[in-house]
Parts: structure tokens; sequence; C-alpha cells
């Protein structure tokens, strides 16, 4: 607390400091334009990184040369060469919004959808704004995980739904 306002852990001074010093000092300005992009997706693979990369316009650092570096990125389990940030730093790097947002969560929809990931594409789609695309991806979504009996999907899917729409 100071003067009486709560603040995010990742917004008081001596946090910020620590973030500044130890993780953005030792990186160049694509580097931690990379970073802040890895920080808007809930975990990110090298691949998925470079779908995205076009809308940071610097050409900067994949997810697993990040943790080749030491930055504070972990393995996803189970999910092979996919990583997720730290939580903290995450939301640090997060704060404010990088310009290109709504460009890059309905790059990571589609990429999604290409590999018929369909709640996450719709995960990021409800991310970007996009009610359009929402109710696109739902729609076509809904009939291929039907034929294919995937009611786990189905489940997800309507989880990241938002209300409005359901």
């Amino acid at each position: 607390k100071q003067g009486g306002e709560r603040r995010a852990l990742h917004e008081t001074p001596s946090v910020e400091r620590f973030l500044k010093d130890c993780i953005a000092a030792q990186l160049g300005s694509a580097q931690l334009k990379s970073m802040r992009a890895i920080a808007e997706l809930d975990s990110c693979s090298d691949e998925l990184f470079f779908a995205i990369e076009p809308s940071v316009s610097e050409s900067g650092m994949p997810p697993s040369e990040a943790a080749d570096r030491g930055l504070p990125l972990k393995p996803v389990p189970g999910r092979g060469r996919w990583y997720r940030l730290n939580p903290l730093l995450q939301a640090w790097l997060q704060t404010p919004v990088m310009g290109g947002y709504i460009t890059r969560m309905l790059m990571a929809s589609r990429w999604f959808e290409q590999r018929q990931q369909f709640p996450e594409a719709l995960k990021y789609a409800v991310l970007a704004g996009d009610s359009d695309e929402v109710v696109r991806i739902a729609s076509e979504s809904t009939e291929a995980l039907l034929l294919g009996q995937d009611t786990a999907s189905l489940l997800s899917l309507r989880k990241n739904l938002p209300a409005e729409l359901l």
C-alpha cells in the first residue's frame, strides 16, 4: 500500500525496478518487444511466435531462445517445445498493452484454427474483440467437433464463448 492506494504486485516500484534491472536491461529493443508479444499469449511455441512476429515489426527472439538464455520461461508439461512465462514477469510485460495487440490476437486465433485447435482459436478471437470471428469459429468448429465426437473440446469451446454470444 502506498498513500492508501493498492497496486498490483508487478506495479510496485521495487518489483518494477527489479524486473527492469534483471530482465529488461539485458535485452535489446527487438528482444524486449518479442518478450512482450510472448507475454500476451498463455503459452507460446517458436512456430506460433514466428506466425505473429510480423506484427511486432522487428525480428526478435523466439521463446526457445529466450529460455536458452535463462529468461524465466518454463516448458509447458506434455506440450513439446511450448513455453509459459513467469506470471509476475508476464503481467509486467503486458503493461501497457503493446500496439498491434488485436492484430496479434487474430493472427494467433487463425494459427490455432488452422491446426484445428478450436478452443484456443476461439479464445484469441475473443481477446481480439472480433465478435464476427468468434461466431464464425464457434459455428464452423462446432460441426467439426460434433462429427469427431470431441465433447471435451466442445465443452472447452463453450467455456470460451462470451456470455452475450451464448
